[in-house]
């Protein structure tokens, strides 16, 4: 997993457009910065690349 692709993640989360667990908007509304497995593999390991990357939340928090 990259910054970059986790930092896509957040940013779909934290704006509220839709439910995490539906990939295929998760997808798109990354603009296709994420696949399918990209979004699986966050998800099982969201805690991880969260303690990997914990200035992200505030980066995107702080661009919304």
């Amino acid at each position: 997993m990259t910054k970059e692709k986790f930092k896509a993640y957040l940013t779909v989360q934290f704006s509220g457009l839709t439910n995490m667990f539906d990939v295929k908007q998760v997808i798109m509304f990354s603009d296709d910065v994420l696949n399918k497995a990209d979004c699986l593999d966050i998800m099982k390991n969201y805690d991880k690349y969260l303690t990997n990357w914990p200035e992200l939340e505030k980066e995107v928090e702080d661009e919304r």
